[in-house]
């Protein structure tokens, strides 16, 4: 068997990458362009900040900046900025995200009345199961946890168990 040289390899490996990017590109930028969602904000997750955060930012009292990429990061931000609120009230905060979802997640937070996560229609899988995950209602300590980390938890009408394992079989978290 001829063995090729290793130069050889790599110029070929290169050549084959650069010709997949360069062929796959275009359905790619399609499939990004067609989501309407990916415009919404673009400056800002390039870094290009409004002019009234910027000068929010000029002020002496520094803020806690929290960025959190995904809607699960954002998720924990929120038990992240409760306890940041609760241990000092005076504190400036600045919350960011990668994502529109992740936005739309994290908006409530700052929210100066309420200090609430609202619900929202469009929300995605693993909102509409909390807090019937898996993860959670796997041991009364895992619930206890989780309970602690959402306000929500443990209030209002009583679930029944069938709607549990409903919810926690929609969703492996």
């Amino acid at each position: 068997m001829t063995k090729i040289p290793e130069p050889l390899l790599k110029i070929g490996y290169n050549l084959l990458f650069t010709a997949g990017f360069a062929l796959t590109w275009p359905y790619f930028t399609y499939l990004i362009w067609r989501r309407q969602p990916f415009w919404e904000r673009l400056g800002e997750r390039l870094g290009h900040y409004p002019k009234e955060l910027k000068e929010w930012l000029k002020d002496p009292r520094r803020p806690v900046w929290i960025h959190a990429v995904s809607v699960g990061e954002m998720l924990l931000a929120r038990v992240l900025v409760r306890e940041l609120r609760a241990q000092r009230p005076d504190l400036r905060i600045l919350l960011t995200t990668g994502t529109p979802t992740g936005r739309k997640v994290g908006q409530p937070l700052l929210d100066e009345k309420t200090r609430k996560c609202t619900a929202y229609q469009e929300r995605p899988r693993q909102c509409k199961t909390w807090p019937f995950w898996g993860s959670n209602i796997r041991t009364p300590q895992a619930w206890q946890e989780a309970s602690q980390a959402c306000p929500g938890c443990n209030k209002g009408n009583l679930v029944p168990l069938q709607q549990i394992v409903e919810q926690a079989a929609k969703i492996r978290i």
